[in-house]
């Protein structure tokens, strides 16, 4: 989903996905914090580069989106 012009925050609901594998959300304009846990546990940061306004953190943060 890389390069497709996403904006907002990642999806909550995405982490309660036992057989997320790969997810490729880098250059878009997602906002908010990285998520860490559950299905997003084993995706590497690589995968939400240069998203300017998405932050690496340790809970969600979508406020300011």
């Amino acid at each position: 989903m890389d390069h497709n012009r996403l904006t907002g925050p990642i999806p909550r609901e995405l982490a309660g996905l036992p057989n997320l594998g790969e997810l490729d959300l880098s250059n878009n304009d997602l906002c908010g914090t990285i998520p860490t846990s559950g299905a997003f546990e084993h995706i590497p940061r690589s995968s939400f580069a240069n998203n300017p306004r998405l932050k690496d953190g340790p809970s969600w943060d979508d406020a300011n989106c």
